[in-house]
C-alpha cells in the first residue's frame, strides 16, 4: 500500500517579503535597453575604470557589472542638466 506524501496545506497566509535592493539591479543588457544604447557602449562607460566618459555608475558582483535603475535615472538627470547649462 502506497502512502500519500502530500503536505498539509497551510491556511495561514505567508507574508511577502519586501523587495530587496538586489531586485533593483539590472544586467548590462537590461541597462543598455533602458538607456537605448548598445551593450558595448555600456561596457565602455561603466564604473570608475571606464574607458570612456561619461562614466555610468555600476555595482560589481564578482566579474559581473550590475546597474541600479535609480542610479541610471540620476545619471540621466545629471547629463540633462549639463546639456541645459552648456546650451
Amino acid at each position: 500500500m502506497m502512502k500519500s506524501h502530500r503536505r498539509a496545506e497551510s491556511t495561514t497566509p505567508v507574508p511577502i517579503a519586501p523587495l530587496s535592493p538586489v531586485s533593483d539591479l539590472m544586467t548590462v543588457g537590461e541597462a543598455a535597453k533602458f538607456l537605448r544604447v548598445s551593450q558595448g557602449w555600456i561596457y565602455d562607460h561603466a564604473g570608475n575604470n571606464a574607458r570612456k566618459d561619461p562614466k555610468i555608475p555600476c555595482v560589481r558582483l564578482g566579474a559581473a557589472k550590475r546597474f541600479r535603475r535609480s542610479s541610471l535615472e540620476r545619471y540621466l538627470s545629471q547629463i540633462e542638466e549639463q546639456a541645459v547649462k552648456s546650451a
